[in-house]
C-alpha cells in the first residue's frame, strides 16, 4: 500500500501587534493604538517579516476591517510596502466575487494548500485571530513573532480569538526592542499525538 504523505515547504507564520494584555485590536476592531505619534512602532523584524511574506491567509473578519478602514484590505498590509496573493478564509466565497484583490477560499486546509503553492518557498502569513487559532489547532503554525506595544487597551480581540486554543509549547528564539516595541519570536512546538 502506497501512502501518500503532504509536503509543506513554505514557513506558516503569525506576525502581530499586540497590546500588553493581550489584544491584537482595540474594542470595534480598533487599530489606532499602534500607530499613535507618541509610539515608535518601526521594526526591523517586522521588515524582515514583510520581506519574507509570499502570501497572506486571512479571515473573514480581517477582511472586513481592513476593507473598511483603508480603502481595501490589501492596500493596507505592512503600511502598504508589501504587494502579493491575499487568501480569504470564508464560508460564502461567493461574496467576495467582486473583489479581484483577494481570492476567497472556504476551507482551511485549502486554503493552505493554495497559499503554500502561491508562497513559492515564501512564508504563508496569517492575518486575523479565529484563523490563526486554527491554523494552531491543526499543527500547522511554525511561528509566532508578537510585537508587543506599550499599552493596555482593556478589551477588544484576543490574540487567538475567543473560542479555546490548544495547548502548545513555544521555543523563544529572539527577543529584542525596536523604538517603543518590545519584539518577540517563538517557534511552535509540534501539538501531542493522540
Amino acid at each position: 500500500m502506497f501512502v501518500y504523505e503532504t509536503v509543506y515547504n513554505s514557513m506558516v507564520l503569525l506576525h502581530v501587534a499586540m497590546s500588553l494584555d493581550g489584544f491584537i485590536a482595540g474594542p470595534g476592531h480598533d487599530m489606532s493604538w499602534t500607530g499613535r505619534a507618541e509610539q515608535d512602532t518601526s521594526s526591523q523584524l517586522a521588515d524582515e517579516v514583510a520581506r519574507s511574506t509570499g502570501v497572506v491567509l486571512a479571515g473573514r473578519g480581517w477582511y472586513e476591517v481592513a476593507s473598511a478602514d483603508e480603502g481595501g484590505a490589501v492596500a493596507g498590509i505592512y503600511g502598504g510596502a508589501w504587494s502579493g496573493p491575499v487568501l480569504v478564509l470564508t464560508h460564502h466565497p461567493e461574496q467576495l466575487a467582486s473583489d479581484r484583490t483577494v481570492e476567497a477560499v472556504s476551507d482551511l486546509e485549502t486554503g493552505l494548500a493554495r497559499a503554500e503553492e502561491l508562497a513559492e518557498g515564501r512564508a504563508v502569513s496569517i492575518f486575523g485571530a479565529d484563523v490563526a487559532r486554527q491554523v494552531l489547532a491543526l499543527g500547522r503554525l511554525d511561528e509566532i513573532i508578537v510585537h508587543i506595544v506599550p499599552v493596555v487597551l482593556g478589551d477588544g480581540v484576543r490574540l487567538f480569538g475567543e473560542a479555546p486554543a490548544p495547548q502548545v509549547k513555544l521555543e523563544r528564539t529572539h527577543v529584542g526592542r525596536s523604538g517603543t516595541l518590545t519584539d518577540i519570536r517563538f517557534r511552535v512546538g509540534r501539538l501531542p499525538t493522540s
